[in-house]
């Protein structure tokens, strides 16, 4: 049975697998942003997003409430690696121009 209500899971889902999308065009922008895992968790994570979608109106209040904390989480963690290795990334690039 496929029921699809447009409510919040549905949004919830479509901004994470936004989330994951950008992480995977990041991959042309820069191949040493991001590596072979990055890939692996944005299937994963996008797979997450198509359960929230399709099966996210069976979700009562409490766990829709806890499902959009581990997407602000997720999201947080994404943009916080991302920071780090483009940090990483420029000081090899400085280190190696000054030695």
């Amino acid at each position: 049975m496929l029921n699809l209500i447009f409510d919040t899971h549905i949004f919830l889902g479509l901004i994470l697998a936004t989330f994951t999308f950008i992480l995977l065009g990041a991959r042309y922008l820069s191949k040493e942003l991001i590596t072979d895992q990055d890939i692996v968790i944005s299937v994963l994570i996008n797979c997450y997003c198509v359960i929230l979608i399709f099966h996210g109106w069976r979700l009562d209040p409490i766990l829709l409430f806890s499902q959009f904390l581990i997407c602000i989480v997720i999201a947080w963690l994404m943009s916080q690696n991302l920071s780090l290795r483009g940090k990483e990334l420029l000081n090899e690039v400085f280190s190696e121009d000054i030695f």
